[in-house]
């Protein structure tokens, strides 16, 4: 499992130099987020670039939310336009 910090997304997001090192991390499949990670990114994307609220919005594939778990999947992909 790797961890990834709430800046390694947002790097990748806003296609800075770092994203060529998280990419790989993020193809593999095997990238977490703690849910303050999460909540970091969103409030970035949405209160810092400006993005829609409901196009921010994270809901990680076949997640199962009846169980509490420190970590979240994550799946991200910039949007182009």
């Amino acid at each position: 499992m790797t961890v990834l910090d709430a800046y390694a997304v947002i790097a990748y997001l806003r296609a800075e130099p770092a994203a060529r090192e998280v990419r790989p991390l993020l193809v593999a499949g095997d990238a977490n987020l703690t849910a303050v990670g999460v909540a970091e990114v969103l409030d970035h994307m949405v209160r810092l670039a400006g993005a829609n609220e409901e196009d921010a919005a994270l809901d990680p594939p076949n997640s199962d939310y009846s169980t509490a778990s420190p970590w979240m999947p994550i799946s991200v992909s910039p949007r182009d336009g």
